[in-house]
């Protein structure tokens, strides 16, 4: 069963639902995947006018459950959207009023996303 998450996403709904005012940022696919995640965010409050949309597929992590009653995890997510962010895409004007900047730990150390919000880090 598919759900929306990732830990961008978690924070963002978590504050969101607790009165905090929220963006996000970053790219995720148009494919069903993608809007799924949009639409959650949407739903959820988040100011979604920093987000960006790309051809590329979404990035998936599966749990399966074991036979011991523990759980596996398996993810696919190369050459996905998420890892495509480039510093072009980030709004000038992102950091302007704001208080507190969350940044997603899987996407901090891959592709261009990698080094764009590292760069936006650095500018924090």
């Amino acid at each position: 069963m598919p759900r929306a998450g990732g830990s961008p996403r978690n924070v963002a709904v978590g504050l969101a639902r607790l009165g905090v005012a929220c963006s996000f940022l970053g790219k995720i696919s148009n494919d069903a995947f993608g809007q799924m995640l949009a639409d959650d965010l949407s739903a959820n409050g988040i100011d979604l006018s920093s987000l960006v949309r790309s051809e590329l597929p979404s990035a998936l992590a599966f749990v399966l459950e074991e036979g011991d009653g523990g759980e596996a995890f398996q993810f696919y997510g190369e050459g996905t959207a998420d890892q495509d962010l480039s510093a072009d895409e980030v709004p000038d004007s992102l950091l302007e009023d704001v208080e507190a900047v969350h940044f997603g730990s899987y996407s901090m150390v891959l592709g261009r996303t990698g080094s764009t919000l590292r760069s936006l880090m650095r500018s924090v």
